[in-house]
C-alpha cells in the first residue's frame, strides 16, 4: 500500500488530516450520517465523525474538545440496532423457528446459531435492491476483512503454530457453513433469490458479523449502526444499555433496570433541558482508586510528580498514574519495617484474565490451586512449630500422569473428580494417616473453610464486592497467623532447626551472639491499603443491567449507550471496549491485531509423557512442549499427532497463559509435579506443589523453566528490532503488519517471562548461599538463647549480658569465642529481592520489577524463609 509521505510521518493514534478530509467529502458517509440523525442517533457535541487515524488513515472518531469522564457520547436507539430479538420475531420467523432448520438456528443446538440468524438477514436486506432500511448503513461498509481473506504464505508469518493449524479449519468452517445455510435459504424462494443468492454475498454478510458484532451484557447479540465505527484499544469507552422513560421517571422504572444517571452524565438525551436526566448532587469526575490513592499520598512523591497531582485536580493519564503509585509503595516499603511488597496495592489490571478462556474452568482450577496452597500452608506452619516434618511424602510419580490434564470443556463436565482433585484427596488420605498417628495434629488442621482465593485481589475493578471481602477476611486470618510469630521479642524456635553445617552443636551454644534487636518504627508513613484495595469505586467497564425482563414491553425507550470511562482531551481518538481480548482471538474474529494489547497473552500446552523420557536426551523439548490447534474432532478421538508423535489428549496440560507483568504459577506448580521424579536431591521429602520448600528443588524447576521458554523464543525468525523497523515501513500489507504484530508482542512476553525466571533464580541462590544461611542460623540460636534465658518480650541486650554468670564469661573467654553481630537487616527478606537497599530505596524501577513475582515471594517466605528467621 503506497502512502504520501505527508502520511508517513503521522503517529498510529495521530489524526490524518488528509484521510479525514476524504472521508468527510464521502457521500455514503454523508447520507449515512443524516439516517443516523433521521433516525434520533444522538451524538455528544465533542465528538467527530468522520475521522481518519495513523498513516493508514483507519476510521475511528475523534474528540473535538475536551471530554469529561462517565459522560455518554452517542446513543443508539433500538429500532436502528440489528438485533437477533428482533430479527426473530420479523418476517423471517417461519424460517428461523422451523425444527428441520435447529441445526442452524437454534441457539441450544448450534453453537453459531446467532451468528447465522444475522447473516441470513442481512442477505435478506441486501437482496432488496437498495431499498432496505439498513441501506445507507450498508453503502459505508465495503469489505470487512477477516482471516478468511488470507493465505497460508501470510498466515505463517505469524509463527504461531496453534494460529497456523487453527488456519485451516477455520477456513473449512466457513465453507460448510455457507454450504449448509445457502441449503437452507434457497429453499425459501419468498426471501432470497436464487439467481442473486451468490458466494460473494454470503462472504460480505458473514464477515460483517464476525468484525462487528455486540453481544457481551446486551439484551441480544446484535449489529450498532454507528456504535461500531469506535476502534478497539486498551484504555476505551465502554456501554450501557439506557432506557430513556425509566431515566426521566425513576417511579416507574422495573424493578430490574438499573438507574444510570447516578453514575453516567446523561445529558446527551435531554435534548428539551427538561433536567429530568440530572441526578441531585452528581458528581461525573474520573472515579478511580488508583487515582484516589496517589492523591491521599502525593506529598512523598518527587517534585516533578508532586506537581502534576496539584496542578492536574480531576485527571492523571495512566502511565503517569501508574509511576506515582510505584514511587508512593516504594517510599512505604522502606519507610515501615512491618511492610512487605505483597502487602502493598499496586491497582494493575495487566494480570487479569482476558476474555478468551472458559470463565467457569479457570475459575475451577482457581479453586483447586487455592484449597491445595492452603492444604499445605498448614502443613509448613505446623511443621515450623514442631521444628520437624510430619507429612508423609505424596506418591507424585503415580499421580503426575493426571495431574493438571484436561481434554475438551464437554468432556469433562460430567466424569467426576479431576485430577488435581485426585491430588488433593491423596493429599487428604496422607494428612489423615498422619493425624491418627499424632493427636496433636488431629485438631482444626485441615480444614478445608472457605474456597475463597489466597492471593490478592488485582482483578477488574467491577469485580464482586462480597467476593473480596471473602479474600480479605481469609488474608486476614492468614496475616494474623503469620504476624503473631513476628512480634518483638517472641520466639517460635526448637532444637531441631538449628543444625548447622558450619557449626557444631557445641559450638552454637559456645558462640555468643548479640542482636542489635531493630525495634519497628512509629512511621508517619503508613498506608491502610485495604481501604483502597477493596473500595472497588470505579465505574463499571460493562452494564450494570444482567437482566433484561423489562426490555422486550421497552424497546422503543432503549438504546446503546457508548460511555467514556476516562477523559479525553482534544484531538485523541475515542476508542470502545470489545472485551478482554488477545491478539491472537482479534485477528481470528475481528481481523486486526493491535501492539502492547494489555490482554494479550502467549499460550503453550505440555505433554504429560506416560514414561517420562530423562531430560537430558536431545529432542525433549521438542516432545514435550505443545502449541498445536487440537480440533473438536481431535477431542472426540482421544488424540493428536505432534512431531510425528500420538499423544492421547488426557495427557495433555491444560493450556498455560503467559501474560506480561506476572508470573505464570500455574506453570511452576506444574512444573514441580512434571519434575520430581527427575530430583534426587537430599531434600526430596520437603517438596510440596504450590509452597517452596527446597532450594534445590526450586532452583531445578526454574532452571527447567528456563529452558522451555528459552526454547520456545529461539524458534522465532526475525529479533524484536528487525520486526520493529518492518512495522514502521507503511508500505507493508495490513496482513504483515497485523502478523508482525502478533509475533512481536508473543516474543516480548516471552522476554519478560525469561527476565522474571532469571530474577526469581537469581534470588534463590541468594538464600541458599552459605552466607546467608550462617546468618539465619546463628540468629536462630540467638534466639533461642534468649528464650531459654529470658522468656520476657523485648529483653534488653546488655540484661542478657549481666545474667550470664562469671564462671559462664570464663567459660566463653577460654574458647576465644568471636562475637558476632547479626541485626534483622543482615537477613532482611527485603535485602535478598531488593538486590541493594540503597540503590533500591532511591529508584522505584526495582519494586516495578519485583512487583511481578510478588506472590511468588510472599510463597517463598511463607515456605522456606521463615523458617530461617523463626
Amino acid at each position: 500500500m503506497e502512502q504520501t509521505s505527508q502520511n508517513q510521518v503521522i503517529a498510529e493514534d495521530q489524526l490524518n488530516p488528509v484521510e479525514t478530509e476524504k472521508l468527510k467529502n464521502s457521500k455514503n458517509i454523508q447520507t449515512f450520517l443524516k439516517w443516523c440523525h433521521d433516525n434520533k442517533v444522538l451524538m455528544h457535541k465533542g465528538i467527530g465523525v468522520p475521522a481518519a487515524f495513523g498513516p493508514l488513515g483507519i476510521p475511528g472518531v475523534v474528540a473535538l474538545e475536551d471530554i469529561p469522564a462517565n459522560t455518554v457520547i452517542a446513543a443508539i436507539p433500538d429500532k436502528v440496532m440489528i438485533s437477533q430479538y428482533h430479527i426473530k420475531n420479523g418476517e423471517l420467523k417461519e424460517m428461523l423457528l422451523a425444527e428441520k432448520n435447529a441445526h442452524l438456528f437454534n441457539e441450544k443446538k448450534a453453537g453459531d446459531a446467532e451468528f447465522n440468524i444475522l447473516t441470513s438477514f442481512l442477505i435478506y436486506e441486501k437482496l432488496k435492491d437498495g431499498k432496505s432500511f439498513y441501506q445507507p448503513y450498508f453503502d459505508t461498509i465495503e469489505r470487512s476483512y477477516t482471516l478468511y481473506d488470507w493465505e497460508e504464505k501470510d498466515i505463517k508469518e505469524t509463527e504461531c503454530p496453534e494460529l497456523i493449524d487453527e488456519f485451516k479449519h477455520y477456513k473449512e468452517d466457513v465453507e460448510v457453513t455457507w454450504i449448509q445455510l445457502k441449503k437452507c435459504l434457497v429453499q425459501y424462494p419468498q426471501f432470497y433469490d436464487q439467481e442473486k443468492l451468490t458466494r460473494e454475498l454470503f462472504f460480505w454478510c458473514y464477515e460483517l458479523v464476525m468484525t462487528r458484532v455486540f453481544g457481551h451484557f446486551l439484551p441480544h447479540t446484535c449489529l450498532v449502526p454507528f456504535g461500531d465505527l469506535f476502534n478497539h484499544g486498551n484504555h476505551s469507552a465502554t456501554h450501557y444499555i439506557v432506557n430513556k422513560l425509566f431515566e426521566a421517571e425513576e417511579s416507574i422504572s422495573h424493578p430490574k433496570y438499573k438507574i444510570k444517571k447516578n453514575k453516567i452524565d446523561l445529558s446527551v438525551f435531554d435534548t428539551n433541558n427538561s433536567g429530568k436526566f440530572q441526578a441531585q448532587n452528581n458528581d461525573f469526575h474520573y472515579r478511580c482508586s488508583r487515582y484516589r490513592f496517589v492523591k491521599d499520598h502525593y506529598k512523598v512523591l518527587c517534585p516533578e510528580l508532586k506537581s502534576i497531582v496539584e496542578n492536574k485536580s480531576k485527571f492523571i493519564e495512566d502511565d503517569i498514574l501508574r509511576r506515582m503509585v510505584y514511587e508512593i509503595n516504594t517510599k512505604e516499603l522502606f519507610a515501615n519495617v512491618q511492610v512487605d511488597i505483597w502487602d502493598l496495592k499496586f491497582f494493575t489490571t495487566s494480570a487479569t484474565e482476558d476474555n478468551d478462556t472458559d470463565e467457569e474452568q479457570t475459575e475451577g482450577r482457581k479453586k483447586e490451586y487455592d484449597n491445595l496452597f492452603h492444604k499445605e500452608l498448614k502443613i509448613v506452619e505446623n511443621n515450623q512449630k514442631k521444628g520437624k516434618r510430619k507429612v508423609e511424602t505424596l506418591n507424585i510419580h503415580q499421580s503426575k500422569n493426571q495431574s493438571l490434564s484436561e481434554s475438551s470443556t464437554a468432556q469433562n463436565s460430567s466424569k467426576g473428580t479431576t485430577a488435581f482433585e485426585q491430588i488433593l484427596n491423596r493429599t487428604k488420605k496422607s494428612e489423615e494417616s498422619e493425624n491418627s498417628s499424632d493427636s496433636e495434629f488431629q485438631e482444626n488442621d485441615y480444614e478445608s473453610g472457605d474456597d475463597s482465593s489466597y492471593e490478592d485481589s488485582e482483578e477488574e475493578e467491577d469485580e464482586d464486592k462480597e467476593e473480596v471481602k471473602e479474600d480479605k477476611n481469609e488474608n486476614q486470618n492468614i496475616s494474623e497467623d503469620n504476624t503473631n510469630t513476628q512480634k518483638e521479642g517472641e520466639v517460635i524456635a526448637d532444637k531441631n532447626e538449628i543444625t548447622n553445617d558450619k557449626f557444631s552443636k557445641t559450638q552454637v551454644e559456645d558462640i555468643k551472639v548479640v542482636k542489635k534487636q531493630k525495634q519497628p518504627k512509629d512511621s508517619k508513613f503508613k498506608i491502610d491499603h485495604t481501604e483502597y484495595e477493596y473500595n472497588l469505586d470505579s465505574v463499571s467497564t460493562l452494564s450494570d443491567d444482567t437482566e433484561f425482563d423489562w426490555y422486550e414491553s421497552q424497546t422503543e425507550n432503549t438504546y446503546f449507550a457508548v460511555t467514556t470511562e476516562q477523559p479525553y482531551k482534544k484531538g485523541e481518538q475515542i476508542y470502545l471496549c470489545y472485551g478482554r481480548r488477545t491478539n491472537k482471538f482479534l485477528l481470528q474474529w475481528y481481523g486486526f491485531a493491535f501492539q502492547n494489547n494489555l490482554f494479550d497473552s502467549f499460550g503453550f500446552r505440555m505433554w504429560i509423557q506416560p514414561e517420562p523420557s530423562p531430560l537430558e536426551i536431545p529432542g525433549i523439548f521438542n516432545q514435550i512442549i505443545f502449541r498445536k490447534f487440537i480440533s473438536e474432532d481431535d477431542w472426540k478421538n482421544g488424540f493428536v499427532m505432534n512431531n510425528n508423535i500420538k499423544i492421547n489428549t488426557k495427557d495433555l496440560t491444560k493450556e498455560f497463559r503467559l501474560k506480561r507483568g506476572h508470573l505464570c504459577e500455574e506453570f511452576i506448580i506444574y512444573l514441580r509435579i512434571y519434575l520430581s521424579s527427575h530430583y534426587h536431591g537430599k531434600d526430596q521429602s520437603k517438596i510440596l506443589f504450590t509452597l517452596p520448600q527446597s532450594f534445590g528443588f526450586e532452583k531445578f524447576v526454574f532452571d527447567f523453566a528456563l529452558k522451555v521458554l528459552q526454547f520456545m523464543r529461539d524458534q522465532y525468525k526475525t529479533s524484536n528490532e528487525q520486526d520493529e523497523a518492518l512495522l514502521k515501513d507503511y508500505n507493508i500489507t495490513y496482513k504483515q503488519r497485523f502478523a508482525i504484530v502478533l509475533r512481536l508482542d508473543h516474543k516480548k512476553i516471552l522476554d519478560e517471562q525469561i527476565q522474571i525466571i532469571n530474577s526469581i533464580y537469581k534470588i534463590l541462590c541468594v538464600l541458599e548461599s552459605k552466607d546467608f544461611q550462617q546468618k539465619s542460623r546463628l540468629l536462630e540460636s540467638q534466639l533461642l538463647q534468649q528464650q531459654n534465658q529470658d522468656n520476657k518480650e523485648n529483653q534488653e541486650i546488655h540484661a542478657t549480658t549481666d545474667q550470664l554468670s562469671q564462671s559462664e564469661k570464663n567459660q566463653s573467654n577460654a574458647s576465644v569465642m568471636k562475637e558476632i553481630i547479626v541485626t534483622d537487616e543482615d537477613i532482611s527478606f527485603k535485602k535478598v529481592y531488593t538486590d541493594n537497599i540503597e540503590q533500591f530505596q532511591n529508584n522505584c524501577d526495582l519494586v516495578i520489577e519485583r512487583h511481578k513475582i510478588k506472590k511468588y515471594l510472599e510463597k517463598l517466605y511463607l515456605g522456606i524463609y521463615k523458617k530461617y528467621i523463626l
